[in-house]
């Protein structure tokens, strides 16, 4: 997903010259984290909204029903680690006197991490026959009422549709920021960051 982790901006939009006063970019590992788990959730987004209009039985069809869960899951302890790192960076720390915007983009980053959790779980709860983990292992479905699986599938679908929303505001709002001098990318792109620095 862009960046969904801390921004700091100051309130007068600007960077001081040469990057003084700029939060520094984030460690390898987190910028590994958001970029692994912004490709699986972009793909995991885009190909369960579109696979909706492809019939059943399709090859097409059967390839997204085999692929998503697995990846589901390999998304799962990565995500968990750069949540843990979003929560130990004391995200809400000092709220009272943070700035207005940022306290935005903050609570827009707790949204969007509890709705990526939300979209996992619901999407295994709601599942009615088993799946397979990347064509390599059977799991069964976990015991559930009918009725629990239509609410999970209900749960699921609009936090994809909440996800989707956030996470298009968050990407237009970066383009935003950088387009008017308040480089945020740099935090993810360390290598950019040291390109505008020549």
């Amino acid at each position: 997903m862009a960046q969904t982790d801390q921004m700091r901006l100051p309130q007068d939009g600007m960077f001081p010259e040469g990057g003084v006063g700029r939060p520094p970019p984030f460690s390898s590992l987190r910028q590994g984290l958001h970029w692994f788990s912004a490709a699986i959730i972009l793909w995991l987004m885009l190909s369960g909204f579109a696979i909706v209009f492809v019939e059943r039985g399709t090859s097409a069809r059967a390839f997204v029903d085999m692929l998503n869960p697995g990846l589901g899951v390999i998304l799962a302890p990565p995500f968990l680690l750069r949540t843990v790192l979003w929560l130990r960076s004391l995200p809400f720390h000092g709220w009272a006197s943070k700035a207005r915007d940022e306290r935005a983009t903050i609570a827009g980053q707790a949204c969007l991490y509890l709705c990526v959790w939300i979209v996992l779980l619901s999407g295994v709860l709601m599942m009615a026959d088993g799946w397979s983990f990347l064509g390599i292992v059977q799991v069964r479905a976990l015991p559930a009422q009918s009725i629990a699986r239509m609410v999970f599938s209900g749960i699921h679908l609009w936090a994809d549709i909440v996800l989707a929303l956030l996470m298009a505001g968050h990407i237009a709002l970066v383009a935003v920021h950088e387009a008017r001098g308040r480089p945020v990318l740099y935090r993810v792109l360390s290598r950019l960051d040291r390109t505008r620095g020549m």
